[in-house]
């Protein structure tokens, strides 16, 4: 999917749900971002981002080192099918399962979530 699709699609979603739907990537958006206008930095950083990458941090920079229009992610996927780092699973989940972390109290977590309702726009 080309930055453009899926900024369409986020916009058609937003629209749909009334709700600002968020993005899940990992280098892939690191590597087309490099292409995006100022109007579609500013259209993603106001969705939230759940980064996918397997390491010690999330590196908040694209392939070029510039930052991304997030400071940080809402949602990091830091390890998945034994990849990244440890742990790989959690008691009652199966091995090699997908981990993701929220790095705010889960109080935080359900006043964030679900993602906040948008002003719908006419057409």
């Amino acid at each position: 999917m080309t930055l453009p699709m899926a900024l369409e699609f986020m916009a058609g979603v937003d629209q749909a749900t009334g709700r600002s739907c968020g993005i899940y990537a990992g280098n892939r958006i690191k590597e087309t971002i490099i292409h995006a206008t100022p109007a579609q930095r500013d259209f993603l950083a106001a969705h939230a981002f759940w980064g996918c990458e397997y390491g010690a941090t999330f590196v908040m920079k694209d392939v070029n080192g510039q930052p991304l229009p997030w400071d940080v992610p809402f949602l990091w996927q830091f390890t998945g099918d034994g990849n990244g780092p440890l742990p790989h699973t959690l008691d009652g989940l199966e091995q090699g399962c997908d981990l993701s972390i929220f790095r705010a109290s889960p109080d935080q977590l359900r006043a964030a979530w679900p993602l906040p309702k948008m002003p719908l726009v006419s057409s």
